[in-house]
């Protein structure tokens, strides 16, 4: 038996609170041709106001993800799980 055991419930809220799913929006807007240098200000920007309205990424509604880059499509989300 392990001397410890891992709370996967707060493991899984810290990571979201770290948006450490941002790389992997930036990964996912190169894929879709985005200069990386634009993909990096693009998820800035979405960062940001995320943390502004209190909300991880993948919280987000698709418009709003769009409002700051028209080529992020519904698919985004598969990426911005942390199962992603």
């Amino acid at each position: 038996v392990p001397a410890i055991q891992p709370n996967v419930q707060v493991m899984r809220d810290a990571a979201r609170r770290g948006f450490s799913t941002a790389t992997d929006l930036a990964d996912y807007l190169v894929r879709r041709g985005l200069p990386f240098r634009d993909a990096h200000e693009v998820v800035g920007k979405a960062v940001a106001h995320a943390i502004a309205q209190g909300l991880d990424l993948a919280e987000m509604e698709l418009a709003t993800l769009q409002d700051f880059c028209a080529d992020i499509r519904g698919d985004v989300f598969d990426v911005l799980q942390l199962e992603g």
